[in-house]
């Protein structure tokens, strides 16, 4: 099985947003022989190179759309790693998008009217179920220059409807969604065409989560549009995210999770009594699970005590977690961090305690 990108650790490897200022698809306006591709760094898993000097994105401020920086993280993170599918980290560069430009994204994120915005892609009234448009460009790593994009399209899947003279909010169908999005990504497909970008697209769909939720969103579908086409071959994406404790699993596969994060608990416990508790955050792929993270509050304040707590933790991981599942520990005080481990699906772990 393919490795998947992890949602939350590393995350400082480039949380890229999309879209910045229209214009001819090309490379960084610096001249190419003082352009250089940040070296790969050999994590276990495959992330892209990108280009110096960095570019932004001039959209980003379109992030507070979400309402969810969760939600706008996993969106990043998530984009690169179905981007693998059709662009190989050891052909392409990656860099902020640059064909969506800052005024395009907020016509297209308005609503449609025939006389003010015609670009609109939600509709004139009721709730408004596209949220974010996020780009990401691919460029060739010998040329340096724009091969391919993908987009993401971020939906609400929520909407308000009126029952007995009261409004109330009930979830979209799983249809509904669909045609919201593939009829977005028609017309926004046409419009990145007629920009003068002719390389492959690829177009996702992302399901986003209430600002409140301490789970993120997640991708459900995605379509790729080869060099010169128009139309999209949709494909679905079965990912899901589970919250531990909680009494939300409804597989076997969900329900042992949750049975191997209670019994690792009550191992803690007998020799750490003096720990506040710890969260589980699991990530499912095609009933799989590829990720589990565990963010656990300590009273500690001697680095002693940490780093018998976090070695032990180390030891523990083999005994409830597949060696197929990229596991992630964050150990915290209550004001600071105070231990980070982690244990990928290939290569060493990674084991760190905050000076």
């Amino acid at each position: 099985m393919k490795r998947v990108i992890p949602f939350t650790v590393l995350s400082f490897l480039l949380f890229l947003s999309g879209c910045i200022p229209l214009g001819e698809p090309k490379a960084p306006t610096t001249p190419q022989d003082q352009t250089v591709i940040t070296p790969s760094i050999p994590v276990g898993e495959e992330y892209y190179q990108t280009l110096l000097p960095y570019v932004k994105s001039s959209a980003e401020g379109t992030y507070a759309e979400m309402g969810n920086r969760v939600d706008a993280d996993r969106l990043e993170l998530g984009l690169m790693e179905l981007s693998q599918k059709i662009f190989s980290p050891s052909r392409y560069i990656l860099q902020e998008g640059q064909i969506i430009s800052a005024d395009d994204a907020v016509d297209w994120l308005a609503r449609y009217d025939a006389s003010k915005n015609s670009q609109g892609l939600n509709p004139a009234s009721g709730s408004k179920p596209i949220v974010h448009i996020y780009e990401q460009d691919y460029l060739d790593m010998g040329t340096k220059k724009l091969a391919g994009l993908s987009i993401a399209i971020s939906l609400n899947p929520m909407t308000t409807v009126t029952e007995n003279g009261k409004e109330k909010e009930v979830r979209r169908s799983d249809e509904a969604l669909q045609g919201i999005l593939q009829e977005a990504s028609a017309k926004i497909v046409d419009r990145i065409r007629a920009k003068g970008m002719k390389g492959p697209l690829l177009i996702a769909g992302f399901l986003q989560e209430p600002a409140i939720s301490l789970v993120p969103g997640h991708y459900f579908v995605y379509g790729t549009v080869p060099a010169n086409g128009t139309g999209a071959e949709w494909k679905p994406f079965k990912e899901r995210y589970l919250l531990y404790p909680g009494r939300m699993a409804k597989s076997d596969l969900e329900k042992q999770v949750g049975a191997n994060f209670s019994d690792f608990q009550g191992k803690l416990q007998e020799f750490f009594g003096r720990y506040a508790g710890a969260m589980g955050l699991a990530r499912f792929v095609d009933d799989q699970l590829v990720e589990f993270t565990v963010t656990l509050e300590t009273e500690y304040s001697s680095k002693t005590e940490v780093l018998s707590l976090t070695q032990y933790i180390a030891g523990l991981i083999p005994q409830y977690f597949p060696q197929k599942a990229q596991v992630n520990v964050y150990i915290r005080s209550v004001d600071r961090p105070e231990a980070l481990y982690v244990r990928p699906t290939k290569g060493d772990p990674l084991f760190h305690i905050y000076r």
